[in-house]
């Protein structure tokens, strides 16, 4: 997660007139939060057969939308970073 904070503090620092690189690099961002979300989710299956190893088309369809919604938005980045930090964290609290 430390990781990821890092990713995001860099995407909040690129300039709001460089769209492209803003979108290319939420388009990393926001599926590894997915990612890690999923393996949270399904943490006592992780590193076995039963585990899924990516996310379905169907959260990265979603990533490809948030993405365009929040490319110059970074409100909304820190907002959804925080958010799927929180969602992490609460799998393993039993929140």
């Amino acid at each position: 997660m430390a990781e990821l904070q890092t990713a995001t503090d860099y995407i909040l620092t690129l300039p709001y007139d460089v769209p492209t690189y803003r979108m290319a690099s939420l388009l990393c961002l926001l599926p590894a939060y997915q990612t890690i979300l999923q393996n949270a989710r399904q943490h006592e299956e992780l590193f076995t057969p039963c585990h899924p190893e990516k996310i379905s088309h169907e959260i990265f369809g979603q990533c490809l939308q948030d993405a365009q919604v929040m490319v110059a938005d970074n409100a909304a980045i820190l907002e959804y970073s925080q958010q799927l930090t929180r969602q992490v964290e609460e799998q393993f609290v039993g929140g």
